[in-house]
This record gives C-alpha cells, structure tokens and sequence, in this order.
C-alpha cells in the first residue's frame, strides 16, 4: 500500500478510527428506519476527516444497500456559489428510475428560481416514494462560510443546513476544522449534530501506521520514536514522509537515514514533502485567517520566544494580536499554549518553514 502526498486513505477497515467509523455506519443506517440522525466530524487538517467520510461511502457501498444513496460534496472544489449545491442535490434524483415529465418540469422551474427550499420538499417526495434516502456528506464545509454574505437567508449556510435538516428524506454529516466555525456559520441548528472530534494519533498507533505504510522496509525503532517526535502523530505528515522513503529505495530505514531523507527533501522544492507541506501550509493560513504575521510568528517561536510577552517584542506588535494567532494556532494543532508557555507541536511543519522563509 503506495501512500500518495495529499491522498486520503480509503479503505472499509480504516485503520484507528475503528470506533468511529462503527458508529457512523450504525447512526447512518438508521435513517432507513426514519431516525435521522446527523453527525459533524471536525478536526486539525490533516487528521484524516476526508480519509473518513470516503470510507465511510466505500462500506455503504460494500454493503450494497439500494436505500442509501451516499452523495458526496467537497465544498472546497464542487461549490462556488449556492445554485451548486442545488445541482448537486438534483443529482441524487437520477438515482430514482421514475421521473416523469411533470418532475422534470419542476425540476426546471428549481433550477430558474434557485429554491432550495423547494428542492428539498420535491427531493422528499421522490425519494419517499421510491423507499430510499440521501445521505449528504459535505467535506470541509466551512468553505461555504463566504455564503453568509447573500442578502437571502435561505442561500446562506445556515439557510441551506436548516432546511436539510427539516427534511425526512436526507441525513447529513459534515467536516469542519473547528467546531467553533461551524456554530458561528450554522447558529443553533449546530446543536442538532452529534460532534465527534478526529485527534492526531497517539504515539503507538502513529508508530503502527508508519510501520505499515512501510511494510516492506525494515523500520528501526529509534526511527519510528523519531517519526512520531516530528509529526505527532499527523497521519497527513505520516503519508508524506512514507513516500520520500519508498521514492529513496531504502531497505532498512534507521533514525539517520530518516533525518537525511527529510533533510533533502526540504532542500527540493518539487520533492513529494515539500510540496505535501507547502499545500498544507496554505491551508493553514487560510484556517487561521493569517498571512504574513502567522509566519513571523511562528519563526519567533522557532529562535526560541515562548511566552506571548517575547513574540510580542520580537515582532513588533501588541500582547492581544499576538495572543489571538497564539489561540487559532493552537486551535489547529500547530502549538500547545498552556500556562503561559508555546511550544510547537508540529515540529515538521516548522522544519518546511525554516527552510522556505529563513533565507
């Protein structure tokens, strides 16, 4: 098993989201027998939610089941304005075998006024005779936040989440980064999701996981020790690492030859590292809403400043500024901030960034 920089792990036996994923399989089947019951899966990026919702479409597919239609949306690539969720949606009627002419009249006339609405109650319908359901799965969802800006209610996210929500027919489960996001973009309406937070992994799964996405390469320990100290335990972070050892055709990996192999990698700009964690990084700066001061930040952290007041004077700018980059970076698992003190917890990251802009 190849990881790939970027890819998300699809699989029916996920590994180390057992409970999880038992639990979304059990509360999704229960939408056929009319409990609906609707899930928000938030995380750090990288953590392995889109991993998630993926395999999560794979067992119901597995299963076979003609009574679930699975429909996923990932918002930061399929929606750029609302009427494409409406299109997405429609999708799901092509599912049903009898459509007749009237419906897709209807379906024009939708599809003109931009009724979300009225999708829904028409999508209820069909499906409810037909004995079937959707279920919606919409990755990174607070991608849809710049919706909120629609002087109609109904085309912004809490608009859209609230009539899904009203419907028999359609279940949903969402990912977001920060559960805070999702109530600020959803209101009360967020108070109806089950949330499940997806952590990093701990030290013993993170060291069995790169293990197996290395399972033909004898692995020392001081090795995968030095793995988790770097990553802790980022599953993303585990899969770009994994490829820059296949690609240097090692056959024993020892904790020096790992250090070179990041080493080099972070020197080439088009390796499968660097270019993993220049993705990552950007989506970083957009989950924290932070450019240029994130990154002067970050390396005052990196000299060694590790108390608000330090950063504070090493780059120039007030102890309440600095204390809200502090927070989000935290949020997101790029810091631990605890009894006045920063640390960096996402050593590999940093590694990228030493590289990249201390130059």
């Amino acid at each position: 098993m190849k990881p790939r920089p970027w890819m998300p792990l699809v699989i029916t036996e996920l590994p180390f989201r057992e409970k999880l994923m038992r639990e979304l399989q059990s509360g999704i089947s229960s939408l056929v027998q009319g409990l609906k019951l609707s899930y928000l899966i938030y995380g750090p990026i990288g953590v392995g939610k889109t991993s998630i919702l993926l395999s999560l479409i794979k067992v119901l597919t597995e299963m076979n089941t003609r009574k679930i239609i699975p429909l996923y949306i990932d918002c930061a690539k399929d929606i750029l304005m609302p009427v494409d969720i409406l299109m997405q949606l429609l999708n799901a009627l092509t599912y049903i075998k009898s459509i007749d002419y009237n419906t897709l009249e209807e379906i024009n006339r939708i599809i003109n006024t931009k009724d979300i609405g009225m999708l829904i109650e028409l999508l209820d319908d069909k499906l409810n005779q037909a004995n079937m359901k959707v279920l919606l799965i919409l990755d990174h969802v607070e991608k849809l936040k710049f919706f909120s800006r629609y002087w109609d209610m109904r085309l912004t996210p809490k608009g859209i989440i609230e009539r899904i929500m009203n419907s028999d027919a359609i279940g949903i489960v969402c990912s977001v980064t920060g559960i805070e996001e999702a109530s600020s973009m959803f209101g009360n309406t967020r108070e109806f999701f089950i949330a499940r937070r997806v952590d990093s992994l701990n030290a013993r799964n993170a060291r069995r996981l790169f293990a197996m996405l290395l399972e033909d390469i004898e692995v020392d320990n001081d090795a995968l020790e030095y793995c988790y100290d770097i990553t802790r335990g980022l599953p993303l972070h585990e899969h770009l690492l994994a490829e820059e050892v296949i690609l240097s055709k090692v056959n024993r990996l020892s904790v020096n030859a790992l250090q070179d192999i990041i080493e080099r990698s972070l020197k080439r700009p088009y390796s499968v590292l660097y270019m993993g964690l220049r993705i990552y990084h950007h989506e970083v700066l957009e989950a924290i809403r932070g450019r240029n001061m994130a990154i002067k930040i970050l390396l005052s952290i990196s000299k060694g400043y590790d108390t608000i007041s330090k950063v504070s004077k090493d780059v120039g700018r007030p102890t309440q500024y600095i204390t809200g980059y502090v927070k989000r970076l935290s949020d997101i698992g790029i810091l631990d901030y605890s009894e006045g003190k920063i640390n960096v917890r996402d050593v590999l990251y940093l590694k990228w960034l030493l590289k990249t802009y201390s130059r």
